[in-house]
């Protein structure tokens, strides 16, 4: 045989260890015509973004100018141990040290992002944005939050009082003043206008591949500084988000890449603070957590003095005339202040009449709330791909179908979880029903989803969610009787994936008792990126109050008399259930085919149903553009032209506005039930409107800048957009029933408002934009936009000319007594129109069915979907990247971590752990019956309990989730966190590395041997 060559050997040896040496390299790819989520016909209205070039400086971000900021003397010392005196300096013979930002800018009267995730070098990192430019090297830049005010009325605007009511407390007790950088713009970013981003399409040139779902964690890994930090937003005027804080038992803040936004950052003390800021993913190649090194963000809190600087080091501030111990002094006098705070009175007990109540709140009357179950069932929320066609395009589109007991309904599931599966815990009672067991079970199939067939992981969310005042809905898988949190009403997003084609059990856990109905979604990409979803509702009967209640109900809708002690019923595992609809009343709208489209978007105009959308003008060279440009695919930004578009604002945007809400008056006064919303701040699932100048040339400009105005209204009632501030309330700038209302952008501009709409139906008008030449001529462009308001106008669509609209119903009736916040009681918009509006049970007569005593039902005997069977069905292979020739994060761009679930990937959980390795997001999400606690989100709300299934019987082996590992160091090229490797336990790859070293000794000892030959053979031969 002919041996092989020197440089074949090598090369093979070479090959063998390459898969574990390299790691993939990120490169950019010219956009693409359209959008992959592009659902418009033909596509002739919407064009790709065109690309741009990165700066000359840094390749991998736009040009971009930078803000205002001071220079600090890069000479500047300090007393070792003083303010301001850097911590890891060596003190001179002076006893001074460098002062911490010696030689650094420091960002202040300025859009700043304090935390934005991005690469930087081809290293996955955490820097910050300093105006409009990309931050290369943190450490020479210092975030400063300076005693600045208002120029209007000189009224400190950095800092404020805590308020009352509780909502506050994590920043401190009511009447506390702490130091805040605003999450609203005031006059022109005063004293520093602080956000958070994550790859946002405004600095990056190309988007990265390979994250999991498009999500990223941050967090504060470590900080120092005098006092306690805290990132948090206010949505509405009774509702707010935390995001980061130097707590470490506050879990990392979930953000979708291309996303921004602006908050509330807290300081409890003046001085300075180093933010050790660490951000994660989890690669959609190996189903690891890949972790940053942490960046270390510094802020100088107070005056000059206060943090070690040279008195007038910061400039351009504003005089201080009212300070915020006067605004105090003016809140107590007001009452707006108590200056005792009132202990909380205990809560009543959940009586049947309470939940009696409850329920005709939930589904506006007692008439239409579902039928009690005969007998628990075990529901499977299973998912699968049918051949559908959209645009022309063949595509796999996901269905769901909802089986009891192995058998398929049409109806809705309906679950009884009585006091037997109460527990007590140190944060209060909490229901527990288990993977499976006598009380019933409900899950979801993945099974007939293969990896084959998709393009990214099979997910399953809540995207409606309604129950009883301040309740909670906890779900997740249970492994070793500890519980990964995969769904939780209170954070955001609010969702779990399985990468593999599994089944997923689900352990349940609620708070307070009461009927709670929960929307489920599931969605993915079919193996051509083609997006699809479907979603169907379950009720939750939680509580003996609440099952009494509920079935006395059912029995008066039966015509029937509710039975005091109601006998166990013989269950027959093979009926369904009879609750939620009767498959054999044709009356009644079956879920299982409902008749909205199929996704919106599907029409001729495209409908916008999320995502960042900023209506721009663009101006150079004299020619001016209007268009939104739409980024909800931040790989494929698209920009639609004036009429070619439409945004939805589905039912569950619906809300009334709280009585006394500052600056509200005038829209409560039109809209008493309630209005429709678009919002200020980002949410999942939801339009992000905005306008936008930023792509206007102002040197051509006069100092009239940019004006945008609304002409041409039409629509069933009244639109009004505007901004609002934590203090000051409601601020209206434009009023469809005032036309001389005017946007005013002197400068470019990125500005978003909230938008409110009075009544549903369909609404258009025009954006008109002028641009104010230096010749004193002008340029007018009009931008045509469309708003569906409802999803009765959702489903019409945006034809020209649309049907005559119905009568509009009454709106969504609210749980007496509780008002709702405006902004944030967004789900994402789903197939299923909202409860409070289809009322899919119209009270219709019902088969009279014996009723079990709450707690004593018998098991159906039933397998749950967490039978080994549907588990060991599932391919193990994961889903590979899907777009290789792009901007690529993979685990060489940062450290390793853990996989998601901690071996085989069968499902993982994006709200899993504490860390950044991988971890819940805690931004809060009210519904639409205020079933969400701020206070709860650093609680994962189920530590201490038992998931154990209600029939077994011995000691319980539940545990708290557990307590994340901190990152590890790097093993190739620490200095870039370019880590190939997780922990010791992958040993397979070091025998990897061995084989790979042993092929190349190998290899060379061979050469050496076959030259040996060679040379003799050469010498013998002469």
């Amino acid at each position: 045989m002919r041996p092989l060559p020197f440089t074949g050997l090598l090369t093979a040896a070479a090959l063998l260890a390459a898969p574990i040496l390299t790691a993939p390299v990120a490169h950019a790819v010219p956009s693409e015509t359209t959008s992959p989520t592009e659902y418009a016909s033909g596509s002739t209205n919407a064009e790709a973004a065109p690309s741009s070039p990165g700066a000359p400086d840094d390749p991998e971000h736009l040009p971009g100018e930078a803000g205002y900021g001071d220079l600090v003397p890069a000479d500047l010392t300090v007393p070792a141990g003083s303010p301001g005196a850097d911590p890891e300096a060596t003190p001179g013979p002076d006893g001074r040290v460098p002062h911490v930002c010696a030689g650094r800018k420091l960002l202040h009267h300025a859009h700043v992002d304090a935390a934005y995730v991005t690469r930087v070098d081809d290293t996955f990192t955490v820097t910050v944005v300093d105006g409009r430019k990309v931050v290369k090297d943190p450490n020479s830049v210092c975030v400063r939050l300076a005693p600045d005010a208002r120029t209007s009325d000189s009224q400190e605007v950095s800092r404020m009082v805590v308020p009352s009511g509780g909502l506050f407390n994590f920043i401190g007790k009511p009447g506390d003043i702490v130091w805040r950088a605003p999450q609203e713009q005031i006059d022109n970013w005063r004293p520093v206008w602080a956000g958070i981003g994550a790859f946002d399409t405004a600095h990056e040139v190309a988007q990265p591949e390979g994250i999991l779902l498009d999500e990223v964690k941050l967090s504060i890994a470590n900080s120092s500084g005098p006092g306690a930090v805290e990132v948090w937003r206010t949505v509405g005027t009774n509702s707010l988000s935390r995001g980061l804080s130097s707590d470490p038992s506050l879990a990392p803040l979930s953000l979708q890449v291309g996303s921004h936004g602006h908050w509330n950052w807290t300081f409890s003390k003046a001085g300075v603070y180093r933010l050790d800021m660490v951000a994660s993913y989890t690669s959609t190649l190996t189903q690891r957590a890949v972790n940053s090194l942490p960046s270390t963000i510094t802020w100088l809190v107070g005056s000059d003095a206060e943090v070690g600087l040279p008195e007038g080091t910061t400039t351009s501030l504003t005089p201080i005339g009212t300070t915020t111990e006067q605004v105090k002094e003016k809140m107590i006098a007001s009452g707006e202040l108590s200056a005792e705070e009132t202990p909380a009175e205990p809560e009543p007990p959940f009586t049947q009449a309470e939940a009696r109540k409850q329920i005709e709140a939930l589904f506006g009357s007692t008439a239409k709330a579902p039928a009690s179950p005969s007998s628990p069932s075990h529901y499977v929320y299973k998912g699968t791909f049918k051949d559908d066609v959209r645009a022309g395009v063949p595509i796999k589109r996901v269905t769901l179908e909802v089986n009891a007991n192995d058998k398929p309904i049409p109806g809705e599931p309906i679950l009884e979880i009585p006091d037997s599966l109460k527990q007590t815990t140190a944060d209060g009672d909490r229901w527990v029903l288990p993977t499976s067991g006598e009380h019933g079970s409900l899950g979801f199939d993945f099974t007939q989803m293969p990896a084959d067939l998709r393009s990214g992981p099979a997910v399953y969310s809540v995207d409606t969610f309604d129950g009883p005042k301040g309740g909670r809905y906890i779900a997740g898988t249970v492994t070793d009787g500890a519980m990964n949190v995969t769904l939780d009403t209170t954070r955001d997003p609010n969702r779990g994936f399985t990468v593999d084609a599994a089944a997923v059990p689900l352990a349940h856990v609620f708070t307070k008792p009461g009927v709670y109905t929960v929307g489920f979604n599931i969605e993915t990409r079919d193996k051509d990126g083609n997006f699809s979803y479907k979603s169907r509702s379950a009720h939750f009967v939680v509580g003996d109050a609440a099952i009494s209640a509920l079935r006395a109900i059912t029995a008066e809708n039966n015509g029937e008399a509710p039975s005091p002690s109601p006998n166990p019923a013989n269950p027959d595992a093979d009926a369904p259930p009879s609750g939620g609809v009767q498959p054999d009343n044709p009356s009644i709208p079956d879920p299982a085919n409902p008749s909205t489209p199929s996704r919106p978007g599907d029409s001729a105009i495209h409908i916008i149903t999320e995502g960042h959308m900023d209506q721009a003008m663009s101006l150079k060279d004299g020619k001016a553009e209007v268009f939104v440009d739409d980024t909800a695919d931040p790989r494929h930004p698209v920009h639609r032209a004036s009429g070619t578009f439409a945004y939805a604002v589905p039912d569950s945007t619906h809300a009334k506005i709280p009585a006394g809400a500052k600056g509200y008056s005038e829209l409560a006064a039109a809209a008493p039930e309630g209005v429709w919303s678009l919002p200020e701040t980002q949410l999942e699932g939801i339009p992000w409107v905005g306008f936008s100048t930023q792509r206007v040339d102002y040197s051509q400009l006069s100092s009239k800048g940019v004006e945008v105005a609304m002409r041409n209204f039409t629509g069933p009632g009244r639109l009004v957009t505007g901004v609002s501030s934590l203090f000051e309330g409601f601020t209206p700038r434009l009023d469809s029933t005032k036309p001389d209302m005017v946007l005013h952008y002197l400068f470019g501009s990125h500005d978003h408002q909230a938008f409110y709409f009075t009544k549903p139906g369909r609404y258009s008008t025009d954006f008109v934009y002028t641009a104010h030449l230096a010749d004193g001529s002008t340029i007018e462009k009009t931008l045509h936009a469309i708003f569906l308001v409802g999803d009765d106008a959702i489903k019409r669509g945006a034809e020209p000319n649309p049907s005559p609209e119905p009568n509009p119903s009454p709106a969504p009736n609210p749980e007496p007594g509780d008002t709702l916040p405006i902004d944030e009681l967004v789900a994402k918009l789903n197939a299923e129109s909202h409860r409070n509006w289809t009322n899919p049970n119209n009270g219709a007569q019902r088969p009279v069915q014996p009723t079990p005593a709450p707690g004593t039902s018998p098991s159906t005997g039933s397998a749950s979907t967490g039978s080994p069977s549907a588990s060991a069905s599932a391919p193990a292979s994961p889903i590979e990247n899907p777009t290789a020739a792009a901007a690529s994060l993979a685990e060489g761009a940062g450290q390793t971590g853990t996989p998601v679930t901690g071996g085989s990937t069968v499902s993982g959980s994006l709200l899993s752990s504490n860390s950044a390795t991988g971890a819940e997001s805690t931004t809060s999400d009210s519904d639409a019956s205020d079933a969400s606690s701020a206070d709860e989100s650093q609680s994962s709300g189920v530590e201490g309990l038992d998931f154990a299934d209600s029939s077994q019987s011995g000691e319980s082996t539940t545990r708290a989730l557990t307590k994340p590992a901190t990152p590890v160091s790097a093993l190739l090229n620490p200095e870039r966190g370019s880590a190939s490797y997780g922990s010791g336990s992958n040993w397979w790859q070091w025998i990897l590395v061995g084989i790979a070293g042993s092929g190349l000794v190998g290899a060379g000892a061979w050469a050496l041997l076959l030259r040996k030959r060679v040379n003799g053979r050469a010498r013998r031969v002469r």
